[in-house]
């Protein structure tokens, strides 16, 4: 008795086998991309969550600096020979170039103490009632809106109840005991904000840092590849308070011509192979192709210095 067999020849096998396989490798390669778009767009996402975070603080700092009350009109008591002195008024918005910058920013801060009364002579001393954050040495401005001293207090605040401005003692020290002029109860006493922007390499990871006055490092965004800023310069006689020009600090003589701020920031993704191939990106003007997969995303912020636009 003869039975059929029913199957597949070896020939229909292997074409079988081919079209699976091909089937299977399309199917890799798709979910090799979804898997490779998902991460660049999670790089690009966390990115730029760190740009607008930084910026947005930056632009808020240097919009707002060299201010020194409700007047444009301020001198500077502190002695320029002593150690520790500081032309506020001419480097409000300074920095140091390098590999990657600096920017310095200094006014006063926004939260002063009000004269409890009236100063009898320039020399008087100052009574802001509760002033428990006042110390010997800080260095303050007093101001109302037709003028400011910039001082470094002398006395010990919180013992004596009053604020002190003579001479000697402290460094760098008060050039003069006589303000200005005699303050009276429409004065403001300011604490002088002083604050800085850094870069700084933290376990092979730079991080864009700010420190203000001197205190504890806040570490703001890390994967920092660029950091570096120019300065609009008013070249204008008379002057217009518009930039003509933007340039780094080593090229600018008097930097109280300074009236905005360029700042270029580069950041990468923390991890490689982000990409598919090497990106080419432009930062600062110049054009560069990465030696790694990594993202990389340049931003540039032009901001103008608030203070110097009304003088």
């Amino acid at each position: 008795m003869n039975t059929k067999q029913h199957g597949f020849t070896l020939v229909e096998t292997m074409i079988a086998m081919t079209l699976g396989l091909f089937l299977l490798s399309g199917m890799i390669s798709a979910l090799m991309t979804s898997k490779s778009a998902a991460r660049s767009q999670s790089a690009l996402f966390n990115i730029q969550e760190n740009a607008r975070f930084v910026l947005e603080a930056m632009k808020k700092d240097i919009r707002t600096s060299d201010n020194w009350g409700c007047t444009q009109s301020t001198t500077n008591l502190l002695t320029p020979a002593n150690q520790g002195y500081v032309d506020y008024l001419n480097q409000s918005v300074v920095g140091l170039d390098g590999g990657f910058d600096t920017l310095t920013i200094r006014r006063a801060q926004n939260v002063g103490f009000a004269l409890n009364s009236n100063m009898a002579t320039a020399f008087s001393n100052i009574d802001v009632g509760n002033a428990s954050t006042l110390s010997q040495g800080d260095i303050v401005v007093i101001s109302d809106c037709s003028g400011g001293d910039i001082f470094q207090i002398s006395n010990n605040v919180s013992v004596d109840g009053f604020v002190s401005h003579t001479t000697g003692g402290n460094q760098p020290g008060n050039v003069s005991s006589d303000f200005s002029k005699a303050y009276t109860t429409s004065a403001t006493v300011y604490k002088i904000y002083d604050e800085k922007y850094s870069v700084v390499t933290v376990s092979g990871v730079n991080w864009l840092q700010r420190v203000i006055n001197g205190g504890t490092p806040e570490m703001l965004t890390p994967n920092v590849a660029g950091f570096q800023i120019t300065y609009g310069v008013d070249t204008d006689t008379p002057t217009d308070n518009s930039a003509n020009v933007y340039l780094p600090i080593t090229s600018i003589t008097n930097t109280s011509k300074i009236v905005s701020v360029r700042v270029n920031l580069l950041l990468q993704s923390e991890e490689n192979n982000v990409t598919i191939n090497n990106m080419t990106y432009t930062f600062n003007g110049v054009t560069t192709t990465a030696s790694d997969k990594k993202l990389y995303k340049s931003y540039e912020a032009t901001v103008s210095i608030r203070n110097r636009q009304k003088r």
